[in-house]
């Protein structure tokens, strides 16, 4: 099993099948439809395990909210939750021309994978 960190967490890459009748369990977060960290683990291993292309490139960005406790705690729940919903669209729309994969990893952790490709000589491809 291969396992990569993430924000000083790991990331099992094992494959858990999606729940009787809900067809994006795992793969999506509930409160933001983004990808789920299941979802984050298998892109990565899909691009960096056996299955890899050759010369395959990708980069890794972690999105760590510093002060999310506080609106939790001030404002309550349900503001956090729409604040975290409203990041996470903002995030999608900066980074939608990409193509990169954005994905929310824990409570107010997002993880941006960017896939440059197979051609590693190729340094200007997928920057956006």
């Amino acid at each position: 099993m291969e396992v990569v960190a993430v924000s000083g967490q790991k990331l099992s890459t094992a494959h858990a099948d999606p729940a009787p009748g809900r067809s994006s369990a795992p793969w999506e977060d509930e409160l933001t439809g983004l990808p789920s960290r299941a979802m984050l683990a298998r892109w990565l291993d899909d691009r960096t395990g056996q299955r890899a292309a050759p010369g395959q490139r990708i980069g890794l960005c972690s999105v760590d909210l510093d002060g999310f406790r506080q609106i939790n705690a001030l404002l309550g729940f349900g503001a956090g939750d729409r604040f975290l919903a409203a990041v996470a669209a903002r995030l999608r729309t900066a980074l939608e021309p990409g193509g990169h994969l954005l994905a929310r990893t824990g409570g107010d952790e997002f993880a941006v994978l960017v896939d440059y490709g197979g051609d590693a000589g190729d340094s200007g491809s997928g920057g956006g």
